[in-house]
């Protein structure tokens, strides 16, 4: 049994974690990258793929025709796929949002720094609806992920001589409800479960994935969630 101080300081220490790899892939655009990115067969979010793509390529389609100064289609197609693959427990709500916003009149966006943006408020409800899904879940069953997540990281803090083990039922207790942002870091925590060992670095904090690791933008999430919002830039679209 975890004492309730031990608990605390597993969970402030997983966070640190997330935190320390905020440059990994602390921006909406970074990719997953490196020779077999999006190519290794992870078991990751299995069965989400199939749905993505074709929502993503509407929406880009759409986008494609305001001709907004931007980067190219296949820009778009990777930022839309990372942002809707992070979570498939919130597959639906990804796809509400991506649905509404291939639906929307021209007089809906404008063109910014990253190509053709949703004005304020366009699609409002269901952008909020994703949002908080990533941030606070629902989150399904976690024991697996936590089971091999706890795994792996204990096996690199022995390996790579960095940080402190994080048992199976702490990783439980950081993805509770009570613990803010418990979504964002689930969606973290699911992404590196499944990840090899040459996939990490060591940092301060312990171990976190490399800067090119498949799952390095899957901090992202949760660097939006415990930063201060104060403009559009924290809604992940």
């Amino acid at each position: 049994m975890t004492s309730g101080a031990g608990a605390r300081g597993s969970v402030v220490a997983a966070m640190a974690l997330v935190v320390a790899c905020a440059d990994c892939g602390g921006g909406a655009s970074v990719k997953p990258s490196g020779p077999d990115a999006g190519a290794r067969d992870t078991g990751v979010d299995a069965g989400v793929d199939a749905g993505v793509e074709p929502r993503c390529e509407a929406l880009c389609q759409r986008l494609a025709k305001l001709q907004c100064p931007a980067p190219s289609s296949t820009y778009c197609m990777e930022d839309c796929t990372l942002r809707q693959s992070f979570a498939p427990w919130c597959d639906a709500a990804g796809k509400a949002v991506a649905d509404c916003l291939t639906k929307q009149p021209d007089s809906s966006f404008a063109c910014g720094g990253s190509g053709a943006e949703a004005n304020r408020g366009v699609c409002e409800k269901q952008q909020a609806v994703f949002q908080d899904c990533l941030f606070e879940g629902p989150l399904p069953d976690m024991t697996q992920d936590c089971a091999a997540y706890s795994s792996i990281f204990t096996s690199l803090v022995s390996s790579l001589g960095c940080g402190k083990p994080l048992s199976k039922d702490d990783c439980l207790l950081a993805l509770s409800d009570r613990i803010p942002c418990n979504g964002a870091l689930a969606i973290y925590f699911h992404c590196n479960a499944h990840e090899p060992a040459s996939s990490f670095q060591c940092t301060e904090a312990g171990p976190a994935p490399k800067p090119d690791a498949r799952c390095a933008p899957y901090a992202f999430p949760l660097v939006l969630c415990t930063q201060p919002n104060d403009s559009d830039e924290g809604t992940v679209q």
